[in-house]
């Protein structure tokens, strides 16, 4: 068998070729970024600093994680696009496509680099702006310069009031300044962050006032995602919000303002007939869902609540909008004092996702549900309530569930253990014994650890993975 000789042009000429096609799988978008990053998912990952214990957090907690490998990518881009005018070409169609700014440097300098009618601003789809934390440190450190803004982060959990610009810091002006330019340039973007984190707080140096008016400009009618911390009771989102009709995925955040004005009045109902994705959380005196409980959702899929004080709307808010739901994901606390009758509230839903920390009363059966998800058990402490809940939830399983028809998993994430979780005198201290986890296995379900191994009760092989 005779091998013919392949000249070097056209191996050229091949790769060439593919290129195209290539491209989108060696930069992954989907992967490699931040803003379509999957906020609703929750993973286990392991950080540089503190390698040895593995937190279950929403991926889009995991920010340093997300920001190396966005710089990784965007280097790598950088090195292809200096290569070849061939190479530049193909790369530009990814270049900017999610841009993610950290300090206000960054901003200047791209706005130096696309002026106003660059034919790359064009392709910015996905913007997050996430500028360290500034208003709430000691008067001497606030930035009077731009180049002089903190870089490391700080948290605070109450939303800054406006600064007053004919008193701030320069150092602010110009960064208000900054970021309202940078609005002003990438006006096709269909995704915006601003700075979003998966724990409840401000992480983030607030947009400028008023920025949300600004994504109602005729260019960003085509807003698709916004992932945004607000004060509660704003009354530029009450005005904004009900605008954005094309959004498929919205995560709301609400702070409590540290010097609260007066409160608007409330729309009696917005429609978002393209929404599938809805996460609404609050901190501290946010009753959250009063703000969405009367929204009109025919589309939506997943709803995700998380209020941090007693919320009395969920009943209210499932009977507007969880008809179509398929996924539900339940934290914090609510006023229930009767189990959820989501057979009735959403009858369609297939995956329930639970925090037992604060939960309701048990959820008694279901016909459609395949995956019940279950969260922090190994937060809880013992001869709780919330434990006693959670057990409580298990038995209901294991003595109905012949009222769970399509119910096949049982995720519990805190599993594998973790250092501080697990009890050598008899199985992880919320389960209390390997024989309720052995009785769900004989009903049929299947019970999975947060890296998809199985969970049986084997204490001690089951440790094994915590060395691995």
């Amino acid at each position: 068998m005779s091998i013919e000789p392949v000249s070097i042009e056209s191996v050229y000429q091949r790769i060439v070729g593919a290129l195209p096609d290539l491209l989108p799988l060696i930069i992954n978008t989907r992967i490699c970024s931040a803003p379509p990053m999957d906020f609703w998912v929750w993973d286990r990952l392991s950080e540089e600093e503190d390698c040895t214990r593995m937190d279950l957090r929403r991926v889009a907690e995991w920010d340093g994680d997300w920001l190396r490998l966005y710089t990784t990518r965007l280097a790598l881009m950088a090195k292809m696009r200096a290569t070849c005018p061939l190479f530049r070409q193909l790369i530009d169609t990814f270049f900017l496509v999610q841009a993610w700014f950290t300090h206000p440097t960054q901003i200047r300098a791209f706005l130096r680099a696309y002026p106003p009618g660059h034919p790359l601003l064009s392709t910015v789809r996905s913007l997050r702006v996430d500028l360290a934390l500034a208003s709430n440190l000691p008067w001497k450190d606030i930035p009077y310069t731009a180049s002089s803004w903190p870089r490391h982060r700080t948290h605070d959990i109450y939303w800054h009031p406006p600064p007053d610009m004919r008193s701030a810091h320069y150092g602010v002006v110009e960064v208000m300044r900054l970021y309202r330019m940078l609005f002003n340039r990438t006006q096709h973007i269909v995704s915006f962050d601003n700075g979003i984190h998966a724990s409840l707080g401000l992480f983030a140096h607030p947009p400028p006032p008023g920025y949300l008016r600004t994504l109602l400009h005729a260019q960003y009618g085509h807003l698709k995602s916004l992932r945004i911390i607000s004060p509660v009771f704003n009354s530029d989102l009450i005005t904004v919000i009900g605008r954005l009709h094309h959004l498929e995925e919205l995560v709301i955040h609400f702070l409590a303002e540290r010097y609260s004005g007066g409160i608007p009045d409330f729309p009696a109902n917005f429609s978002f007939p393209k929404l599938r994705k809805l996460h609404v959380a609050g901190q501290i005196q946010a009753e959250t869902l009063i703000f969405v409980r009367r929204w009109t959702l025919p589309m939506l899929e997943v709803f995700s609540s998380a209020p941090t004080i007693v919320e009395p709307y969920l009943l209210e808010s499932l009977q507007k909008f969880g008809k179509n739901l398929h996924r539900l994901v339940i934290q914090g606390k609510y006023s229930l004092t009767e189990a959820l009758p989501l057979v009735y509230l959403c009858p369609a839903f297939e995956a329930l996702e639970i925090t037992f920390t604060e939960f309701p009363p048990p959820i008694l059966s279901h016909p459609s549900i395949r995956t019940i998800v279950i969260h922090c058990c190994d937060l809880l402490s013992p001869l709780t309530v919330n434990m006693e809940r959670f057990r409580a939830q298990m038995d209901v399983l294991v003595e109905m569930h012949s009222l769970w028809p399509r119910l096949t998993r049982v995720i519990d994430t805190s599993g594998p253990p973790r250092p501080f979780n697990y009890d050598h005198a008899g199985y992880l201290t919320w389960w209390d014994s390997p024989l309720r986890l052995c009785q769900l296995w004989q009903v049929g379900f299947t019970v999975l650890s947060a890296h998809g191994d199985e969970m049986r009760g084997e204490l001690e092989h089951e440790l094994q993975l915590l060395m691995e």
